[in-house]
């Protein structure tokens, strides 16, 4: 961790070094925060507890899903922010989601993607550095193994949706909570599974506009 630390601050420092064609873009994103290197440093605190052998192989098998829980109790005694707790726990539990899509050997789908950037937010390219940090933190031989062309194609697959088609993987909803209550429907879950069912429909670009929105979602509350 303390190597794929060293990496993670060489690579925001000068990201355009590493991903030249988006050099120009990374001059609109901000610098990372203090907290966001201390989730590094402990992003795989999971890894003692969860340590598996199997036919001579090493695994930690949900090591990012349980690290959070192992520091939880000392991250709030230090009475760190929210934003401050919140993010470390992101960072801790999600880390490995850049490499989750690039093992997948296959261009991530609209869907996917939409997935991606919506759970990790304000953090989704800092992730794609801390992806590249903690592959560069193993021996040359293993490095090559997981930063394959392939693996680094999602890395430019990832930045390409961000800085050029966010409009189309992020569309603005073109429905809310407010607008179904206004004409009638009932406050509660079944309103936010439904706009959830609009947002997928928007993403594959089977609903394009508010009139096919409300169709939809009048259609589907007044089954139910």
């Amino acid at each position: 961790s303390l190597k794929t630390l060293g990496n993670l601050k060489k690579i925001t420092s000068s990201p355009g070094k590493h991903y030249p064609r988006w050099a120009s873009q990374f001059e609109k994103i901000t610098k990372p925060k203090w907290w966001m290197y201390l989730g590094t440093l402990l992003h795989d605190i999971g890894k003692p507890e969860t340590i598996c052998v199997k036919e001579s192989k090493i695994t930690y098998p949900k090591h990012a899903q349980i690290g959070f829980e192992l520091i939880k109790k000392d991250i709030e005694k230090l009475k760190f922010s929210n934003e401050e707790k919140n993010g470390i726990e992101k960072i801790i539990s999600n880390h490995l989601r850049v490499s989750q899509l690039a093992n997948n050997e296959r261009e991530p789908t609209k869907k996917a993607t939409n997935k991606f950037f919506r759970d990790l937010g304000d953090l989704s390219l800092f992730f794609i550095f801390l992806d590249l940090a903690d592959a560069s933190a193993y021996p040359k031989k293993v490095t090559k193994e997981i930063l394959t062309k392939s693996h680094l194609k999602i890395h430019d697959f990832l930045f390409e949706s961000f800085f050029l088609k966010k409009e189309k993987i992020m569309p603005k909803p073109l429905l809310n909570g407010e607008d179904l209550i206004r004409i009638g429907y009932k406050e509660g879950p079944k309103i936010g599974k439904v706009l959830k069912k609009i947002t997928d429909l928007q993403i594959s670009e089977k609903i394009t506009n508010s009139k096919q929105a409300i169709n939809y979602a009048s259609k589907e509350l007044e089954t139910q």
